[in-house]
């Protein structure tokens, strides 16, 4: 049976020796095959194969509201929950382990001048407590910073590349700090 194999294989090197422009197509088909394949299994495996770098992400839901057919203002995008809607579902709310509401914007990270763009996410106060994501340095957000109003101790958490979760307030404290930066303080 091996004996037949490597005659085969010999066979075929003959062949392809013989027809050096057929040789050439049928390793480039190969070779672009291979790479395609290669390809999409890496953009399969990064978007739906690899889980969240979170704690317990097969136990995270999405709860959204879809029937806008009634709803009043302007809603741009997928609908969005109002703040005082988010508070009353977040205090009587008793089936999940935890909950918090996030959404996404591009924000202005420039003082002045020129716009300069980050991708950015308001979330709430638990945002981080129940996904699990423990900070580098310093601390994340918490339940006792999900209040209205600036007080003190508002911040702002950076991730890399330039992502931000942020509040209002603390977007304003990520100004302050963009400012200080420049000015050399």
């Amino acid at each position: 049976m091996f004996d037949s194999i490597l005659q085969d294989i010999r066979y075929a090197l003959r062949l392809l020796r013989l027809n050096p422009g057929f040789a050439a197509v049928a390793i480039l088909s190969l070779a672009l095959g291979s790479g395609a394949n290669t390809a999409i299994f890496q953009l399969l495996d990064a978007v739906r194969l690899r889980t969240l770098p979170v704690i317990a992400p097969e136990q995270l839901v999405e709860i959204r509201v879809d029937d806008m057919t009634h709803a009043r203002g302007t809603w741009m995008r997928d609908a969005a929950l109002t703040n005082p809607l988010w508070e009353k579902i977040r205090e009587h709310q008793d089936a999940f382990a935890g909950l918090f509401a996030w959404a996404d914007e591009s924000l202005d990270v420039s003082s002045s001048g020129e716009v300069k763009k980050a991708d950015g996410l308001w979330v709430s106060g638990d945002f981080f407590g129940v996904l699990g994501v423990r900070p580098m340095l310093g601390r994340v957000f918490t339940a006792g910073d999900d209040r209205r109003g600036c007080g003190q101790g508002t911040g702002v958490v950076i991730s890399s590349p330039v992502g931000i979760g942020t509040t209002e307030c603390g977007w304003r404290a990520q100004t302050r700090v963009a400012r200080a930066s420049r000015s050399g303080t």
